[in-house]
């Protein structure tokens, strides 16, 4: 063989191990960043973690839509570490997942840290199945906006505002004064309203775990939380007005000369048709879903009483149930997106353009307040 050839063909030897070489170190770059290609058509499930404060969800947004367009990608593992934050991102993240599950059809489960609270557990609540630890620190539905009122302070040092507005509300929330009682007033209906926006994602999300506990719970006085008396009457209420519709339904109950046993035998019939009387009516879980909000909190043990969550568990008892719920056999493939390592010049800016971000926001809070 002529060295021109052997010289050629070591040239292209070389020049297939260096694209060989490029290749692999392509694709590992691309694991490691948790967004590799499907390359041998497996199904994997991805994982984001919200962890710390949401005031700005872009991150995690972004993560989902890249899961969501990959095909390999069956399901997302959300595991929430937060207290919450903003009321928008925190509802811009759960509309993202909950856009994920009904239009790409991605299973979600949410898998709780130790704090997933306020924002925290409305990013999940529409997921799947929730899995909770049971020292879990969740709940606290509701909504809350503090204005600092330094009126006195600034006279005792000689400070005072000067206002000129147009608009009889332009400058409510001044730290030169409180809130007048229309203002007060103005911000009540502001507040309630965004509340109202939680219970119902909670209610869109929960509606299945309460109808079955509003058919399953079995009055065991004294109540203990989180059971509270409130609660407690709407179930009794739904279950009351259950048992009397079947009752009306079986029209042997109207004789009041039935036997004993006979009476027994059609109590039994009429709890068996009361079975299949409708689910609770909206109203009826709205109203549960509001008693069991009102910022309070639970473990997660508790949480799992009252229909907040759907199991108790870990991180790796939550990607298992999710590998089940998307039809994964065996030990599923998990990627996950790596935090990027941050220089001294990326903690300033970064610092600066978080706190620009969070001032930004609405001062009205989805947090838990601590």
């Amino acid at each position: 063989m002529k060295k021109s050839t052997i010289g050629l063909l070591l040239i292209t030897f070389v020049f297939l191990i260096f694209i060989m070489v490029g290749l692999f170190v392509t694709v590992m770059v691309v694991v490691m960043q948790g967004g590799s290609p499907n390359l041998l058509g497996s199904s994997r499930l991805a994982l984001i973690r919200v962890e710390g404060l949401i005031y700005d969800a872009e991150e995690w947004i972004d993560q989902v839509e890249e899961y969501q367009e990959d095909d390999s990608i069956k399901g997302i593992v959300v595991r929430i570490d937060s207290p919450g934050g903003a009321v928008d991102p925190s509802q811009e993240l759960y509309n993202a997942l909950v856009e994920a599950q009904e239009q790409y059809g991605k299973v979600v489960v949410a898998s709780f840290g130790s704090l997933a609270a306020s924002g925290g557990y409305y990013v999940a609540c529409n997921a799947d199945q929730i899995v909770s630890s049971a020292g879990s620190l969740t709940g606290s539905i509701g909504v809350y906006s503090k204005f600092p009122v330094a009126k006195e302070l600034m006279e005792k040092i000689g400070v005072s505002y000067e206002t000129v507005k147009a608009g009889e509300y332009k400058d409510f929330g001044s730290l030169d004064r409180g809130l007048s009682d229309k203002e007060r007033q103005m911000m009540q209906a502001v507040i309630d309203d965004t509340y109202d926006q939680f219970v119902e994602a909670v209610l869109k999300g929960r509606k299945e775990s309460f109808a079955r506990l509003f058919e399953t719970w079995e009055e065991e006085p004294p109540f203990e939380y989180p059971f509270t008396p409130d609660a407690v009457e709407i179930i009794r209420t739904y279950q009351r007005e259950r048992t009397r519709s079947a009752m009306h339904s079986s029209p042997a109950l109207s004789d009041a000369s039935l036997s004993e046993a006979t009476a027994d035998e059609t109590v039994e019939n009429a709890s068996e048709e009361a079975s299949l009387l409708p689910e609770p009516d909206h109203e009826a879980l709205f109203a549960f879903a509001k008693s069991i909000s009102e910022g309070k909190v639970y473990t997660g043990r508790q949480a799992l009483k009252i229909g907040l969550v759907d199991q108790l568990g870990s991180l790796d008892d939550s990607i298992r149930l999710a590998a089940k719920l998307a039809g994964i056999r065996g030990e599923p493939t998990v990627v996950e997106r790596q935090k990027r390592e941050y220089g001294l010049l990326d903690f300033l800016t970064q610092g600066l353009a978080s706190l620009t971000a969070r001032q930004n926001h609405s001062p009205i809070q989805y947090r838990f307040p601590y």
